[in-house]
């Protein structure tokens, strides 16, 4: 099968990192993949038997409606010329993108939704989102909870979660005493990180020898307001900021504790990167989202939104009983190989078969 991905590039996110792992994962199974997009220094790693195609004219510098206009003829040439069985839009302008490249064609479009459908006034293209995916053949969208959101809205929407982007490691092993979490510092209120920092206040006396280490970028005026707010805490010796991490990988498999602290997340990506690596997890429930990953006491803690108390019972639990911190980080071991690139690339080609019966 032929597919075409629309994707405005393929750095810097958490889409542009899931599409890299799906076409990977397609060409393996011996499907043809084309992604047309701004190909850049500094991309996702694809295999070299996936096409990348420009959408844009590096030759001319066009500017305004002028570029926009080249955009669409030109993907609208693509999809002329290629004539996929298949095209994804991914995120809601190259859905558009993908629309009117296929308009007319009889090529089936998905469109293919990264963020969650929680009321949010701040969320660009929210028209798009909530009005116009009707026109694609199918929806691709992040949970239960959004098909649940959504109710009777797109009945052509399906879920299809993300897929893990590491190999799942064979055994817990030895651990630092850390506790990591991971989020871009200047959405901290959205990750939550002073409320991981007050649950963290609560117990950080009893485990001297434990680190609260927070791996994200910002700005300086993040980092500073962070940084005070730890100090004026009380907590400087025991908290650590790391800045940029570029090997997420080895920092997870050192990380004994890993704690999503987020008041929203469409679909976390850094909580099944966790699990996949060892770590024990605790996390809020993020409005029933979290409940889709972890099974509470079994392979993760789960504690109700925004209580800091209860984040921090969690956390004390993990610290203080090595044997339930060890068995819960080997059942996430077992439990996320369902987010496994091969699982969730089958979904997927269950739903080319159906748009495209």
């Amino acid at each position: 099968m032929k597919i075409l991905f629309f994707i405005p590039a393929m750095i810097g996110g958490g889409a542009e990192r899931v599409t890299a792992v799906l076409c990977n994962e397609f060409v393996k199974q011996g499907h043809d993949v084309i992604v047309a997009t701004n190909p850049t220094k500094g991309s996702y790693p694809m295999d070299n038997r996936v096409r990348l195609l420009s959408v844009y004219n590096a030759k001319k510098r066009l500017l305004g409606g002028l570029r926009r206009l080249f955009v669409l003829l030109r993907a609208r040439h693509i999809v002329k010329t290629e004539r996929p069985n298949v095209v994804i839009g991914v995120m809601p302008p190259f859905y558009l993108l993908g629309r009117f490249a296929t308009w007319g064609t009889g090529i089936p479009l998905i469109a293919s939704d990264h963020t969650s459908f929680l009321p949010n006034k701040l969320m660009r293209f929210n028209f798009v989102r909530h009005h116009l995916y009707g026109f694609a053949d199918a929806l691709a969208i992040l949970t239960e909870k959004d098909y649940q959101l959504l109710g009777k809205k797109y009945p052509r929407k399906v879920v299809m979660y993300n897929p893990l982007t590491f190999d799942v490691l064979s055994h817990v092993g030895e651990r630092k005493k850390v506790i990591t979490a991971m989020g871009r510092l200047d959405v901290w209120r959205i990750k939550g990180f002073d409320m991981l920092i007050d649950a963290w206040v609560m117990i950080a006396s009893k485990y001297p020898d434990w680190v609260l280490q927070i791996a994200g970028t910002g700005s300086d005026e993040s980092m500073n307001t962070l940084k005070q707010m730890v100090e004026n805490k009380g907590v400087t010796h025991s908290v650590s900021f790391l800045g940029f991490v570029n090997n997420v990988q080895g920092l997870l498999q050192e990380s004994s504790i890993f704690v999503l602290s987020s008041r929203i997340e469409g679909f976390p990506m850094s909580l099944l990167e966790a699990m996949s690596q060892g770590c024990a997890c605790v996390a809020f429930s993020i409005q029933g989202v979290v409940n889709e990953i972890i099974t509470s006491g079994n392979d993760g803690v789960i504690v109700p939104d925004g209580d800091i108390n209860a984040l921090s019972n969690a956390m004390d639990s993990l610290l203080s009983n090595e044997d339930f911190r060890i068995r819960v980080a080997g059942n996430a071991l077992q439990s996320i190989k369902r987010f496994e690139a091969k699982n969730i690339a089958r979904q997927w080609e269950k739903l080319f078969d159906k748009v495209c019966k």
